[in-house]
């Protein structure tokens, strides 16, 4: 939420700060229901001789709404149940649902530096750099790691950020230093630097962590060709 509100601001502009700046899902819209459902089947709202089964009343018919009465009846926490959720989400390849659930989990515990790496060990094997990317990046503010660190450092590299991946790349090594894909990728920002001789070195360190790394032998017989060439 913003750090100050208006005192006059109206309710219709209250409810959509909170909205644009809560995270919030299908289930929690599902628990919100059953506890009005329950309510209104209740005294004042209902009289004693009309009341309904609460099986009737909640009227289950998905994962949604099970997790949601496990939830209501004190069986799973709420957080226990997005975690399942979102778990379900992954299983079923549904990402965009996965991330809904996580950012839900996100809002209400922010420090949970774990939820940020998970998220983004989801992303990185599909490709999905620039989603990956702002969880990084805000699990890195939270607590600075090898992970996070070399991540962004390779996507500012695939993104053409040279500076930042150097930056974040040589951080990594400071947790690590014997990650032959960070020595990989930091050659590689250094040939996009046209800085061969350094790239060379790195390189050859990565082959040294990890003889059988094929891209790694590739650049370097490239690489060594490049620096005869300027002797």
């Amino acid at each position: 939420m913003p750090k100050s509100t208006p005192k006059n601001i109206s309710d219709r502009i209250q409810d959509s700060l909170t909205i644009s700046n809560f995270h919030f899902s299908k289930l929690d819209s599902v628990i919100g229901d059953y506890r009005v459902r329950l309510l209104k089947n209740d005294w004042p709202f209902i009289s004693k001789g009309n009341k309904l089964t609460n099986s009737t009343v909640l009227n289950l018919q998905n994962n949604i709404d099970s997790l949601a009465s496990q939830i209501l009846y004190d069986k799973i926490t709420w957080e226990e149940a997005h975690r399942k959720l979102a778990a379900y989400y992954l299983r079923i390849k549904d990402i965009d649902s996965f991330l809904e659930e996580m950012d839900a989990l996100i809002s209400q515990y922010p420090i949970v530096v774990e939820y940020y790496d998970y998220v983004a060990n989801v992303l990185l094997p599909v490709k999905d750099y620039n989603r990956a990317y702002k969880y990084l990046m805000k699990g890195y503010k939270i607590k600075p790691g090898r992970f996070t660190a070399k991540w962004l450092g390779i996507i500012d590299l695939y993104n053409n950020k040279m500076d930042s991946a150097e930056k974040y790349l040589k951080e990594s090594l400071t947790y690590d230093n014997e990650d032959s894909q960070v020595w990989y990728n930091l050659a590689g920002v250094y040939v996009k630097k046209n800085n061969y001789k350094q790239a060379l070195e790195n390189v050859n360190k990565a082959l040294s962590l990890q003889p059988n790394y094929p891209e790694a032998s590739n650049l370097q017989r490239q690489l060594q060709n490049a620096v005869d060439r300027m002797n």
